[in-house]
């Protein structure tokens, strides 16, 4: 419990921390002789930093996940999803082949557009589940971490999605779905705050 209290509150400087480093930098490119490409890049790398720590806190302190396991927050952008985000012990699967997505593909997809959980585990042949999810084999073969447990779930802002976290692991019992809900439910807000940060920042450049 004490350890619990302890992480909370390192969270709440650091997410005061992030809103009055948000307020500033904001400022500054909302002034028109300070608004340039450079200044807006750099601000979404800080906001992509921000994102991967706070994925990490959960992976870590929450979740309790190996280095078989993988967070990514996306952001939903027009037809599309941008990672915003990215989290892995394992350095290999934190690196990043592409930084969009069709929302119409793969498990985020379907949580997306449902709107709903997606708590995948797979058993059999790892190709047929992904086209069976509409993802197609140029895409597949891409694809670095072949998981064989998936947990989707989309991030509302009241009654507008913003994007979905994205749990995945190599084993079929890296994690439960309660408690990602979990951490989604008591996190969910910040989630959201970041990506709506993101989203700003994306339509600037």
């Amino acid at each position: 419990i004490d350890r619990l209290k302890f992480l909370n509150s390192n969270l709440t400087l650091e997410r005061n921390e992030f809103a009055d480093t948000v307020k500033i930098i904001s400022s500054r490119l909302e002034s028109s002789e300070e608004n340039t490409y450079y200044q807006v890049l750099a601000h979404q790398d800080f906001i992509n930093e921000c994102i991967c720590r706070f994925l990490r806190h959960i992976a870590s302190d929450h979740l309790s996940l190996d280095h078989n396991a993988r967070l990514s927050l996306y952001l939903h952008r027009g037809s599309e999803f941008v990672l915003a985000g990215r989290y892995s012990q394992n350095i290999e699967f934190n690196r990043v082949n592409r930084n969009f997505f069709p929302d119409d593909q793969g498990c985020i997809g379907t949580s997306w557009q449902t709107g709903v959980i997606v708590y995948s585990k797979y058993h059999g042949r790892y190709d047929t589940w992904q086209k069976n999810n509409n993802i197609a084999t140029d895409v597949l073969e891409e694809i670095r971490m072949k998981s064989s447990l998936y947990c989707a779930i989309p991030i509302y802002n009241n009654s507008d999605r913003e994007g979905v976290l994205l749990a995945e692991s190599l084993l079929t019992e890296g994690f439960t779905q309660q408690k990602i809900e979990l951490v989604v439910s008591t996190h969910g807000a910040y989630l959201t705050d970041l990506l709506q940060e993101m989203k700003r920042i994306s339509t600037l450049i």
